[in-house]
């Protein structure tokens, strides 16, 4: 009976925290992020540094919905945090049983990053989230048409579609070696300078892949993404811990095997694109966000378990320190 009340009582505030964050990425003061006021901007038909003339048509339609009732651009950000939030709320709870370890990781990065300011991609976020738990259960069509569908919010959405090919299977130790390799290639790409994208012929990935370059060479970005940067460091040496502890992950996470192949991926996209920041960011951020999954199993590695609790705990506050105070992904002087 305790335990079902004490059940009842976390389920409360798991959604009590998702409402908090809702509220929070629905009702955002303009300015205290660093898109806010470029969405409103596209808006009124502006053309607006960092966001791109040929957005996707479900902006416009968004947009056009508002203009024709309400008229108040902030709507925007109400539409895109219903559509986004609920959704990652419920495919989290589905996919772990550490509900709140992977919550607090999600709100020290990816609810700054994807959640209040590029409030597009966050919808991809949310049904990629969702669209993992069928590709797991080996249901690759069903994934595949969930991320077609949320491409139409965010045309990056497209770079998720390879990923059908991977399983959920139990990774021997050819399969753990295989995966430890994947970070290394993709820093062999980028000390060896591969384009990887160069040979992209689809024309409106093109058109995206050269409005990124050019607002680079226009000094908008950095000329490269630092791969060798100290936070992108920790998460790499967690990853191979984690790979290491993969048995007795496997043992009590049964997503472990997927997780650690989507979050390898991170590392190596990121480097492999470093030559192009915007979209080493768009695009590892994708595969980084297994890490609200994923590193919440360091509680099953280590002995007493509040050791791995305090880890985590450590780890989410280190995250949330990094994105406010060096990516200064809030302005507070707005």
């Amino acid at each position: 009976m305790l335990d079902k009340n004490k059940e009842d009582v976390d389920e409360k505030i798991y959604w009590g925290a998702g409402l908090i964050m809702f509220c929070l990425a629905a009702f955002k003061p303009l300015g205290i992020d660093n898109d806010a006021l470029a969405y409103i901007g596209a808006y009124y038909g502006q053309s607006v540094a960092g966001l791109d003339d040929n957005m996707e048509e479900s902006f416009n339609i968004i947009c056009d919905l508002i203009r024709y009732t309400i008229d108040i651009p902030e709507a925007m950000f109400f539409i895109y945090a219903l559509l986004a939030i609920p959704l990652a709320m419920y495919s989290i709870k589905r996919m772990t049983v550490l509900w709140f370890p992977a919550l607090a990781l999600l709100l020290s990065k990816y609810f700054l990053i994807e959640y209040v300011t590029q409030v597009r991609a966050s919808v991809v976020f949310s049904m990629f989230i969702f669209a993992l738990y069928y590709l797991s259960a080996g249901k690759r069509m069903l994934y595949i048409a969930i991320v077609l569908f949320s491409s139409i919010f965010h045309i990056s959405a497209l770079a998720l579609l390879p990923l059908a090919v991977l399983s959920n299977k139990p990774m021997g130790t050819k399969m753990r070696i295989a995966v430890a390799l994947v970070p290394i290639v993709g820093y062999i790409m980028y000390f060896i300078k591969i384009d990887v994208i160069a040979a992209s012929f689809v024309p409106y990935i093109q058109d995206k892949i050269e409005l990124y370059e050019k607002m680079r060479d226009n000094g908008q970005f950095c000329d490269e993404a630092n791969v060798f940067d100290k936070m992108f460091l920790i998460q790499l040496l967690i990853f191979y811990f984690l790979l290491l502890k993969y048995e007795v992950i496997q043992e009590n996470y049964k997503y472990a095997s997927i997780m650690l192949k989507l979050y390898s991926l991170f590392f190596a996209s990121f480097c492999a694109l470093a030559f192009l920041p915007v979209l080493a960011g768009r695009i590892s951020e994708f595969f980084g966000i297994m890490h609200i999954f994923i590193m919440p199993c360091i509680i099953y590695t280590v002995k007493p378990v509040w050791v791995g609790k305090v880890g985590v705990c450590l780890i989410s506050i280190l995250f949330l320190f990094f994105s406010i105070v060096y990516m200064q992904l809030l302005n507070f002087n707005y």
